[in-house]
């Protein structure tokens, strides 16, 4: 894949797709666009591709949490005081670590090692959760042990959902409560990161068009918001162990694929 100011529109659009139905399951959206980056030879996104899609999973929560009960939890000051609270160490690890995870721990084989490790966490916690509480019984240190989670989730392959959602089973939150809460600590800090790779192309005067990053973003909005659509349904019903074995499957996978490309360049070589 080109740059963002040659992408290709379907290229935009396959990318937008991706997000959009990964970001909100435990799989971690990173690793799905690093498998098919591998798969199709492509590079990585550009900044401010990888913005523009992550905005528009922010606009999918967005309208989502406007139109469903969660919108109710919003008004209440409390529970925004511990969404601020569980942004805090993620925000902070961001702000200290982004351009050191960004040289050294976007590998294929640190996403592919996370990806297994987050499966394997996902089905311990699974095995001991209790699923006992409710959004309401949401305490200052279950919000701080969630938000600590979240900045782990930085490193590529955990998963931000995944994540989050697992540090609330394991606090002993139903799955539902768990997730809520997950989408509720998206917003603030999508918002931030994604406003800072703002300022950050802005600065930097880079040209791009604006015609696939407005592809990409629409697309991961649609996407996004139809994966939201199922989700609470989906983890009523089942339990995390097969999002668990998935990503042990797909690391398995990326690990595949980025050692195939490596013998191919040694080849050219």
């Amino acid at each position: 894949m080109q740059k963002s100011p040659h992408l290709q529109l379907w290229q935009a659009s396959l990318l937008g797709i991706v997000q959009g139905l990964t970001e909100f399951l435990p799989v971690s959206s990173t690793a799905h666009l690093n498998l098919i980056n591998r798969i199709c030879h492509w590079h990585r996104p550009g900044l401010v591709l990888d913005t523009s899609l992550h905005l528009g999973t922010l606009l999918a929560t967005l309208v989502w949490t406007s139109q469903e009960q969660i919108q109710g939890d919003l008004l209440h000051f409390a529970l925004v005081a511990k969404v601020a609270v569980a942004t805090l160490p993620a925000g902070l690890a961001g702000l200290a670590l982004d351009s050191y995870i960004d040289a050294h721990w976007r590998s294929p084989q640190v996403t592919a090692a996370m990806l297994m490790l987050g499966g394997a966490l996902l089905w311990w916690v699974e095995q001991q959760a209790l699923q006992a509480r409710e959004l309401d019984d949401l305490s200052w240190a279950d919000a701080l042990w969630i938000g600590l989670a979240q900045a782990l989730a930085l490193v590529p392959g955990l998963s931000r959902s995944g994540m989050t959602v697992g540090a609330g089973l394991a606090r002993g939150f139903k799955r539902p409560a768990a997730l809520r809460f997950s989408f509720l600590q998206s917003i603030p800090i999508v918002a931030a990161s994604g406003g800072y790779k703002l300022w950050q192309w802005h600065r930097s005067r880079n040209p791009v068009e604006a015609a696939p990053l407005l592809i990409g973003s629409g697309t991961a909005a649609l996407s996004g918001y139809l994966c939201l659509e199922g989700m609470l349904h989906l983890f009523r019903q089942r339990s995390l162990k097969g999002f668990a074995l998935y990503r042990l499957l797909l690391g398995t996978a990326l690990l595949f694929f980025n050692h195939r490309s490596s013998k191919k360049v040694t080849r050219l070589l």
